[in-house]
């Protein structure tokens, strides 16, 4: 029987072979690194399962995706509380926000002036021009000041007028007043509860390659692909330990990478070459406590301090944790060779450690290790619509050939997300393996209206 080949082991590709696999499908799925997960992965620091960055998965997850994954984990996927909080005006405000909280803690000139700029922003016509617009027009001025703006600024690394308004879109749920109150006055059942893993975010992708192969799945790992030949019967794609024969190309490796490997023409390198990511520094301090604070996470939107959140990840779940230490993971967003992408990793442990402190934070120690993502964020600049439907369209015209998940995309999902994107790229393959572009395309249309969930 023909065999699929699928590019990139996170999330979305491990799904999809698993779903090939029941189907009795021969695939085989090839993974750069020389573990499973991709950004949805994990790790082992001073003994305790870390994640990269933080992970969850959210209540609103398709009910298929979250039945195969109590399928898979049974009593070890937990359903937990959120405990958060943020930062905003020098304040600690718990989060996901509450309506009590915020008048109880932001000063009442904040408050004041956040329902001004709100009630001005309801008589607007709601514009998407840009991030800036988005916002301003649907949640007014102040609301962009206080958290919005200066988020951006951060996580993307330029001026919110500078980023398509797109970007505020995938980003922001409760973009108009009425919607964000809404949202504030949400029961648990609305973003105040997630699911997580007793062992780890990692626990989701690995039970996945494991499930996965058992069904039949070759998993090949430290397998970076090299090149990908048209051959009369589809694809050879060659990593560095074999080359695998294919009829279908399923790719969850970022887009640009696999646009090239492709061979694109030269008119369409300018708009490859448009499509930007953000990256990240990961800081891990291990703290010899059996806990750091009682929050599962910080988040730190103003430009005081470089990082956007730390999780403490033994806070997530109950699970077989050491009682003597924890650890927390610092997210740092960056470019590739600024200063601190090329800082020693001593030098950044001391700088966190320093700036945790300022906050007045517990001072968790600087001992730890560093992790850094090079392809963590895609930066929706203004008009970067159109190189991204540029190279969509020319990928579409590559027969044989399937882009889907966070990287495949150029898209900030969640988890649950890109694994609902493989369900319907699978659905979309017949078992004598062609693929319906019909059913692809209306599924396309679905993914476009994902919005992120933190």
């Amino acid at each position: 029987m023909e065999r699929i080949a699928i590019l990139g082991g996170g999330p979305a590709g491990l799904y999809a072979a698993l779903l090939l696999a029941r189907r009795g499908i021969p695939v085989t799925l090839l993974e750069r690194s020389e573990a499973v997960g991709g950004l949805a992965g994990g790790m082992e620091v001073a003994g305790v399962s870390v994640d990269f960055g933080s992970h969850r998965l959210h209540p609103s997850a398709s009910s298929d995706v979250l039945n195969d994954l109590t399928d898979l984990l049974g009593e070890r996927l937990q359903r937990r509380r959120r405990n958060g909080r943020i930062l905003l005006d020098d304040t600690w405000i718990s989060f996901p926000l509450s309506p009590p909280d915020l008048v109880r803690h932001l000063d009442r000139r904040v408050l004041l002036r956040l329902g001004l700029g709100a009630l001005a922003a309801s008589f607007r016509r709601s514009q998407s021009g840009t991030f800036e617009e988005f916002v301003v027009t649907g949640l007014g001025g102040p609301m962009g000041d206080l958290f919005y703006f200066p988020y951006a600024r951060k996580i993307w690394g330029i001026e919110p007028s500078l980023l398509s308004g797109e970007q505020a879109r995938r980003r922001i749920s409760a973009d108009r007043p009425y919607r964000l109150l809404r949202k504030l006055l949400s029961g648990p059942s609305d973003g105040r509860l997630f699911v997580y893993p007793a062992g780890g975010f990692g626990e989701i992708t690995r039970g996945l390659a494991e499930l996965a192969a058992t069904e039949g799945a070759e998993i090949v790992l430290g397998a970076p692909v090299e090149g990908i030949t048209r051959t009369s019967a589809g694809f050879a794609v060659a990593s560095s330990s074999s080359t695998v024969e294919s009829s279908l190309l399923l790719s969850t490796i970022p887009i640009t990478a696999l646009t090239l490997l492709l061979g694109a023409p030269p008119e369409l390198l300018s708009a490859v070459r448009s499509l930007e990511y953000r990256a990240m520094i990961l800081v891990y301090l291990v703290i010899p406590e059996e806990r750091w604070t009682e929050y599962d996470a910080h988040y730190f939107p103003g430009p005081a301090v470089p990082f956007t959140r730390i999780s403490e990840p033994k806070n997530y779940r109950s699970g077989p944790d050491p009682d003597d230490r924890t650890v927390i993971c610092v997210e740092i967003p960056a470019d590739i060779g600024d200063v601190r992408w090329e800082s020693n990793d001593q030098d950044l442990l001391d700088e966190v450690r320093s700036q945790i402190r300022a906050v007045g934070l517990p001072d968790p120690g600087n001992q730890g290790l560093v992790h850094r993502i090079p392809h963590a964020y895609p930066i929706y600049r203004i008009g970067v619509e159109q190189s991204l439907a540029a190279v969509s369209d020319w990928l579409d015209t590559v027969e044989g050939v399937v882009t889907f998940g966070r990287q495949g995309l150029f898209a900030h999902d969640n988890t649950h997300h890109t694994m609902a994107m493989a369900r319907a790229a699978v659905e979309c393959i017949g078992d004598n393996l062609r693929f319906d572009r019909g059913g692809w395309e209306a599924a396309r249309e679905r993914f476009a209206e994902h919005v992120v969930e933190d």
